[in-house]
């Protein structure tokens, strides 16, 4: 869905998915990719908060979660977040780049951030 810009449908099936499991964290990694496809930004970060403290081994949830304080404006916390992902998996090439669902998203990044280091480039993946 995440691939086919499907984000309403993403977000409601992993919204049933959460009713059936609270602690579902598969859910919650994919309501916070389908919230930050619809460009709510602050939600998708409760969720991507909610995944990692279901399992904060993951590194593509740190992943996520950095991506989603990029969008947020939130260097400090996006590099903190990049940097544990890093960590945990240092050779995994999601991390170093691969498609945004807001394509736009850099365009409105300051100049000076807009192309400085792989926290900025980000995909948020879908497990």
């Amino acid at each position: 869905m995440q691939t086919l810009g499907r984000f309403d449908d993403m977000l409601q099936a992993s919204e049933q998915a959460r009713a059936l499991d609270v602690t579902n964290v598969r859910a919650w990694n994919n309501a916070g990719i389908a919230l930050a496809g619809l460009k709510s930004y602050a939600e998708a970060l409760e969720a991507f908060e909610q995944t990692l403290t279901l399992d904060p081994t993951e590194s593509w949830y740190w992943g996520n979660k950095a991506r989603v304080l990029t969008h947020l404006r939130r260097y400090e916390e996006g590099l903190e977040a990049i940097d544990k992902a890093l960590t945990l998996a240092p050779n995994d090439p999601h991390l170093w780049g691969g498609e945004d669902p807001d394509p736009t998203a850099n365009a409105a990044l300051p100049a000076d951030v807009a192309g400085d280091g792989p926290h900025l480039h980000l995909a948020v993946h879908a497990t």
